[in-house]
């Protein structure tokens, strides 16, 4: 291998380890790889999303919820597949349309028909797979699961989430 490749190698090496990212040498920039959980916050967003879109498209941030706009989840869940975002018009000044709606897998998850990994990790905000110097434990989990290890109960949220979303 030649020297950029050994450096390359490094670097990528140096951003899962080192806690607060790597300094690159030549853009000055942190590069940092990111372990991004599916927990409680997404997992609320995931549910009032699906009873609100019925596989329309939503503008979360007119419609949202307190909760669902104070945690803004939808970008990270994205990563996970369980929703998906709309594409701002070719005109449009704004980098996101705000617009966004729930994909089969989210609705799977949500029927407890799918587990879905625990953990992703991102790297530039782009999905990487996970490296061989990751040290976090990756397991499938459940909604149930999810909103569990918060101390909160499936249940009991989707009954409060059919009430939100039909008032």
């Amino acid at each position: 291998m030649g020297e950029l490749a050994d450096r390359r190698t490094q670097w990528q090496d140096d951003t899962w380890i080192v806690p607060g990212g790597v300094i690159c040498p030549v853009c000055d920039r942190i590069g940092k790889v990111y372990a991004r959980r599916f927990g409680v916050p997404m997992a609320k967003s995931l549910i009032w999303l699906y009873h609100e879109s019925k596989d329309s498209w939503v503008e979360t941030q007119a419609k949202g919820s307190r909760y669902t706009l104070r945690t803004n989840q939808w970008g990270h869940m994205q990563k996970f597949g369980v929703t998906e975002a709309k594409s701002p018009d070719p005109d449009s000044k704004t980098k996101h349309s705000g617009l966004y709606r729930i994909t089969e897998l989210g609705r799977a998850l949500i029927e407890e028909r799918v587990k879905i990994t625990e953990y992703i990790f991102t790297y530039n905000d782009e999905r990487v797979e996970p490296h061989w110097l990751s040290t976090k434990e990756i397991e499938d989990i459940t909604i149930r699961q999810a909103l569990n290890r918060g101390g909160f109960d499936f249940d009991e949220i989707m009954q409060a989430a059919i009430g939100v979303c039909h008032e």
